[in-house]
């Protein structure tokens, strides 16, 4: 699906000239190759191990061939759907979207005005707005919720954000 606005189709924004895209990319391969990432999960870096990343400990070094290989493999357009099933976003090439953001821990109550930390009832409140705006494509839960153990939040987040909108959600689990 195209977004909403056909004004959309004839921006042409580039933040970044192509020669500093390709420095940012060798840069982002020394990074990988010299100083590496922490990764947490056991499962994760085994199979970084078995690809032939460098570990030290919770450290893996990504050797380049491997973040080339990576981005050939990587599918060049994605579908993405609605919880009822229909298509919903096309993302390849230069198309962009729309959405909410995440993890902002506290929110402007409407109500009040008053500035306090994120609760359950205003992520609901905020998927709902975001539900009914047509130039809104997709949906992430907008707000860390403070007002349940926080082992728990991300799947209060969660359920909030399915239960009032069928726009895709894309979703980040906090670990």
């Amino acid at each position: 699906m195209e977004p909403n606005f056909n004004v959309f189709k004839t921006i042409n924004f580039s933040l970044f000239s192509e020669s500093e895209i390709t420095r940012f990319h060798y840069a982002t391969l020394d990074i990988l190759k010299n100083i590496g990432g922490c990764i947490f999960n056991k499962e994760a870096i085994d199979l970084l191990k078995k690809a032939g990343c460098k570990v030290n400990g919770n450290i893996v070094r990504v050797p380049p061939h491997i973040v080339e290989r990576a981005i050939f493999t990587a599918p060049k357009q994605i579908t993405m759907f609605k919880s009822t099933g229909e298509k919903s976003m096309e993302l390849e090439g230069e198309k962009f979207y729309f959405g909410t953001g995440s993890t902002t821990p506290y929110t402007l109550d409407v109500y009040t005005g008053e500035r306090r930390i994120t609760e359950v009832k205003d992520v609901e409140l905020l998927v709902k707005v975001a539900d009914s705006l047509r130039n809104i494509d997709f949906v992430m839960p907008p707000g860390s919720v403070s007002d349940v153990p926080k082992e728990v939040s991300d799947i209060y987040e969660f359920v909030a954000t399915i239960k009032y909108t069928n726009k895709p959600f894309p979703f980040i689990r906090n670990l």
